[in-house]
């Protein structure tokens, strides 16, 4: 069911979105988490075998994880962004954190076809070698570090090592074999990888040939970084460029990669998402995450703009031809931030200034209204989502925490407001919901100058996470 924008409401936007379709995967929220629920028990027994996280039995994590290393070197690699920071200290107190550097993933070099490293050892290299000279840099080096921790935001799964010639050891993290499903965002950096490709003992091969010489190394993804950045955390969910939860049994965290697992059936979709198809990689179906993820999102509100325009919504006939111009050189005009500035009426922040003329008045306003209810259903999904994340839980009958990162729920109110209402239904109440923050804190870039860079939530975690596995 649509959920009304309350400070202004076109009824013929409104119509028109209900006559396309955009309601009915809230319509059949408990179907979805149906499905969702009988996938995650059809892996369960799969998944545990190599769990990404396994915590002592009987033990609270959080009971016994109070000391950490105080030279350490946590790198978040993202779809689209790079951020690494030096810890010297508890990581919940941001005078703890130093930026080393802050990197668009369009800053690294991919490399030709044919080239004698494949895209992934390219990667590696490549950040390795940024990491060192930042530290150089700012006086540090890599064999002064006591830890190194990496936060992968594509599907690993997880397991403890220990390398008892170099006196290492921790978590690495392996291509699953499901790949072809899991790696489905198309960043270039890992098109070549294979299924079993360890990464995590292919960076720390190039961190140790840089000198780094710590006792404790880790990899993991950032879902299960964002649970450990939570104190008591049941589990924790991720919706930034994909969407992902983790699932808790038998006191072991692991990685249910249900946002792109979960096919949603076509009679659950607007006719406004099957704009989605033409580029997405991993064929013609729509998961989870396509319409509850960033890199989903602004093609979806780009779609249905585009058939409101052909439906009679007159005022949108001319962001319409736009969009459509687009579409046609195979890319979208409108990005996530872009979704953000115009609902907070920061229009001289959108990217694409001849969109931005068009944006005023009524025409925006139907704009907002088309934002508003895409995204009010990507958080109800989100929120059936992170019932998923805590249902097997659910029967002991205490109050659960569910760790959440999410820019859209940071950035649009009708994103979280959605979220908490429906996964609060789903738990009656049961339910506490933590929505991370990140911490910022200057850098001089060389390339940027003073800058803010951020400390994202999943490295606040990951200290947490690598000091358990060493227990």
């Amino acid at each position: 069911m649509i959920s009304r924008r309350q400070e202004f409401s076109d009824s013929r936007v409104v119509e028109k979105l209900v006559e396309v379709g955009l309601g009915r995967a809230q319509d059949r929220l408990l179907d979805l988490s149906l499905m969702g629920s009988e996938m995650l028990a059809d892996s369960r027994a799969h998944l545990l075998e190599g769990a990404d996280l396994h915590l002592k039995t009987g033990v609270n994590v959080h009971d016994y994880v109070r000391v950490f290393p105080m030279a350490q070197l946590v790198v978040d690699i993202g779809s689209t962004k790079v951020h690494a920071a030096f810890l010297g200290g508890d990581p919940n107190a941001a005078v703890s954190w130093k930026p080393l550097f802050f990197s668009r993933m369009s800053n690294f070099s991919e490399p030709a076809d044919g080239a004698a490293t494949t895209r992934f050892e390219s990667i590696v290299d490549q950040l390795t070698s940024m990491v060192e000279t930042r530290m150089n840099h700012s006086n540090y080096s890599l064999s002064q570090l006591e830890s190194i921790g990496i936060v992968w935001s594509n599907a690993i799964e997880g397991q403890p090592f220990n390398d008892r010639p170099k006196n290492v050891r921790g978590l690495t993290g392996v291509v699953p074999e499901h790949r072809s499903d899991a790696y489905r965002k198309g960043e270039w950096f890992v098109q070549d990888l294979k299924p079993g490709t360890d990464i995590g003992k292919t960076f720390r091969s190039a961190f140790e040939d840089r000198g780094f010489k710590g006792r404790s190394f880790g990899i993991a993804n950032d879902v299960v970084a964002t649970q450990m950045s939570c104190f008591n955390a049941a589990g924790a969910l991720v919706a930034a460029y994909g969407a992902n939860c983790t699932e808790v049994v038998d006191r072991s965290v692991y990685v249910t990669e249900l946002g792109a697992k979960l096919i949603i059936p076509e009679d659950y979709l607007s006719h406004g998402d099957y704009l989605l198809k033409a580029d997405q990689h991993g064929g013609n179906k729509v998961a989870l995450e396509d319409l509850i993820a960033g890199k989903g999102i602004p093609k979806i509100v780009e779609g249905h703009i585009v058939l409101l325009a052909e439906g009679g919504i007159k005022e949108l006939e001319p962001i319409s031809e736009i969009l459509l111009r687009s579409h046609k050189k195979g890319s979208t005009v409108l990005t996530g931030r872009d979704l953000h500035s115009i609902m907070s009426g920061r229009l001289s922040h959108i990217s694409e200034l001849e969109l931005s003329n068009w944006l005023q008045g009524r025409t925006l306003e139907s704009v907002k209204e088309v934002i508003h209810y895409v995204c009010d259903r990507a958080g109800a999904l989100a929120g059936m989502m992170g019932y998923l994340a805590l249902a097997n839980q659910s029967a002991s009958g205490r109050p659960l925490t569910l760790a959440v990162d999410s820019v859209l729920a940071r950035n649009l109110p009708s994103y979280e407001n959605a979220f908490k209402r429906v996964l609060r239904s789903f738990m009656r109440g049961q339910v506490s919901i933590v929505f991370g923050r990140p911490m910022y804190s200057t850098l001089v870039d060389p390339d940027m100058g003073l800058i803010s860079a951020e400390i994202t939530v999943p490295m606040q975690g990951m200290p947490r996470l690598l000091s358990a596995a060493q227990n």
